[in-house]
């Protein structure tokens, strides 16, 4: 299975906004809207990489597509 570059940024940008919302205490709204920005991110990564999967899946399987 290849790695899709979509997928590994999301989970890099969901760990960046986790860690920013962990450690930073002073900007308290702007670390919310990083970490629930980050948590879109990654799930809209995982439905996109699940969709492309699907859409291989039935390329594969008919065999009229050129």
């Amino acid at each position: 299975m290849k790695n899709h570059p979509l997928l590994l940024a999301a989970a890099v940008v969901a760990v960046v906004a986790v860690a920013l919302c962990v450690c930073a205490k002073i900007f308290e709204r702007l670390c919310l809207l990083l970490c629930f920005l980050g948590l879109v991110a990654f799930g809209v990564a995982i439905w996109l990489f699940q969709t492309s999967q699907l859409s291989v899946r039935v390329e594969v399987e008919t065999p009229w597509t050129t």
